[in-house]
């Protein structure tokens, strides 16, 4: 007989043993617990022809980005199929199973839109809404980030169980489509239904990191440090937006106190997604020409060991190019870009990797190389010409700002006065509370040789945002050694 779960969605082989545990997976999951990889193996051997269990776990696999973590996925969808034809599934699960044949293909945009239509029929369906949002984040797909959760959005209420997690999504799909007021809103709902929505919390960050919050932001992930640092899958990135705001507000040290301790060290798992955010931090200090190259070495090293030979996601080997070059590693580099240019030369030009690869991936490759060889108006003239497209690479707004703030930095080591204006206006206009972007303003006036009275009132301003941003940031209440940074 059918079992419905929590949302009225009927699953013709599933057992009530297998519901209630599939129910406990889509929170732990959508929360970043750790426990949730055990979950789902207990309800797998507690109803083994029930296939949302093994969805969620070539799904989490799938986040991943790497393709021995897609080698785990392929085979949960293998087990399942052993164990039962996917056409006798309800309507619901062959739609997740074509989705998740259509990302190990490396068709992620496909995979997005199968989910899309789940949402459309079933838009109580909850982990095609969950794992959609997140696809539509690895694709690149901003809109859909906060749209396709405002499409089910009216079929939920307060009153349901997981209604915490779709405000959660819509919060951040909100911050990703320039929301940012609304997403804080929103997150802070979330948050009122589980403190340690990790996903909440993350929202929340960003709709700081993009208005230059940087006192609240310290504050905001300090004072919460223990709802989403411990026993959490996501803890690494809320560390990184952690440090973010604190070397945006002028401290440096305190950053990569967090960097050591949290985001990267020799306990570390040395998964893509923990060393993308490694190697984001240490770049934003590297192009500030801050010597990191003692941190970028060891870095670089793990994204030499754990880089494919056929590139995998683009996003992932910008992040290696950016520690090959802090380590001031040139020929690591090189080989990255060179890499993606056997695969172009050879690869199945059908996928979306390759679109990518040729589009965005190598140009932006290629430019962080230049950077590192000092070619500072050809990185200039590469990154400026495909910024407007980033997005389709994947990843946050704040994530892809690393690419401005490299432009900007090679603006101004190449001597291109009118373009660094420029550029530093944008980031002034677009983030005035941000001290760093008013410190980069204040010297580029002073490149441009403007009157002294201009650079004095940018200076003043740096310096009183930064002093608010550090009165902000002691008001915290740290909740343990590590949030004493």
């Amino acid at each position: 007989m059918a079992q419905r779960d929590g949302q009225g969605i009927s699953y013709p082989t599933a057992n009530a043993a297998g519901i209630q545990l599939y129910d406990k997976i889509v929170r732990e999951m959508s929360w970043f617990q750790a426990a949730v990889f055990e979950t789902i193996e207990a309800a797998i051997a507690a109803n083994p022809t029930f296939g949302m269990p093994y969805f969620a776990k070539a799904y989490l696999n799938l986040y991943m980005t790497e393709p021995q973590f897609r080698d785990v996925a392929v085979d949960a969808m293998r087990a399942l199929r052993a164990t039962i034809e996917i056409d006798r599934l309800g309507v619901v699960e062959q739609a997740h199973a074509r989705a998740i044949d259509s990302w190990i293909a490396g068709d992620l945009k496909r995979a997005c839109e199968t989910l899309d239509r789940i949402g459309f029929e079933e838009p109580r369906e909850i982990l095609a809404l969950r794992v959609g949002h997140e696809m539509d984040f690895f694709a690149g797909e901003t809109r859909n980030l906060r749209d396709r959760v405002a499409r089910q959005l009216p079929s939920w209420s307060p009153t349901d169980p997981h209604y915490g997690i779709v405000l959660g999504a819509y919060a951040f799909g909100l911050e990703e489509n320039g929301n940012y007021d609304q997403a804080e809103v929103v997150g802070r709902q979330a948050l009122e239904f589980n403190r340690a929505d990790a996903w909440a919390v993350h929202a929340v960050a960003h709709t700081m990191e993009m208005r230059g919050y940087t006192g609240e932001g310290i504050r905001f992930m300090t004072d919460r440090v223990q709802d989403w640092a411990e026993n959490n899958l996501f803890a690494a990135h809320n560390w990184w937006h952690t440090a973010l705001f604190h070397l945006d507000s002028g401290d440096p040290d305190a950053a990569l106190r967090i960097y050591d301790a949290s985001i990267f060290n020799d306990a570390s798992i040395t998964v893509a997604l923990v060393m993308l955010d490694a190697s984001s931090i240490l770049w934003r200090m590297h192009v500030e020409g801050l010597d990191v190259s003692s941190r970028a070495r060891p870095l670089a090293a793990e994204w030499r060991r754990i880089l494919p030979e056929q590139p995998y996601y683009l996003f992932n080997d910008m992040h290696a190019s950016m520690a090959h070059v802090a380590a001031h590693d040139l020929t690591g580099a090189a080989e990255v870009v060179a890499r993606i240019d056997r695969y172009l030369k050879d690869g199945d030009d059908g996928t979306n990797t390759f679109h990518i690869a040729r589009s965005l991936g190598r140009p932006i490759c290629q430019a962080i190389l230049e950077f590192g060889q000092g070619r500072y108006a050809q990185c200039v003239a590469t990154l400026y010409e495909i910024r407007q497209r980033a997005s389709e690479l994947g990843g946050s707004l704040a994530q892809r700002d690393v690419l401005d703030r490299t432009i900007l930095a090679a603006a101004i080591l190449g001597n291109l006065r009118f373009v660094a204006r420029a550029l530093a206006s944008e980031r002034i206009s677009l983030k005035a509370s941000n001290p760093s972007n008013w410190r980069r303003y204040a010297e580029v006036l002073m490149l441009n040789g403007v009157p002294e009275r201009d650079v004095r009132k940018a200076t003043e301003t740096a310096s009183r945002l930064t002093a608010s941003a550090r009165l902000q940031a002691r008001k915290s209440t740290p909740a343990d050694g590590r949030a004493q940074f």
